[in-house]
């Protein structure tokens, strides 16, 4: 069976505009984003089955990308003058770093 990648829907109760006041806020190593993205990040590396290695490396590396993110995001206009949020935004990075790992996924069953 083929591989398909994996697209985190990340979703957050806060709206962009309130991502963004977050962003331009915080600290020159996005420490606030880090601690606000860091749930999302959980959940998507919890969806799969990784080594403790893996998870960890993965957690690490998916936190300091953050920083990147934040001000490639910050640095383009489009981004700011429209309702984007930036979790949605760095959603692709999570994307990025776990398919070229093309991890199993975990079966997880939803509650009823």
């Amino acid at each position: 069976m083929a591989h398909k990648p994996f697209t985190p829907q990340i979703t957050h109760q806060s709206d962009a505009k309130e991502q963004l006041a977050v962003l331009q806020g915080d600290d020159v190593h996005f420490s606030k984003t880090k601690g606000f993205m860091d749930s999302s990040i959980i959940h998507a590396l919890n969806l799969f089955e990784f080594s403790d290695d893996q998870y960890k490396k993965l957690h690490k590396e998916l936190l300091d990308d953050i920083e990147i993110a934040a001000k490639r995001f910050l640095g383009n206009k489009i981004n700011l003058e429209m309702t984007y949020k930036f979790s949605t935004y760095f959603g692709w990075y999570i994307g990025e770093r776990i398919n070229p790992l093309k991890p199993k996924r975990k079966n997880i069953k939803t509650a009823k």
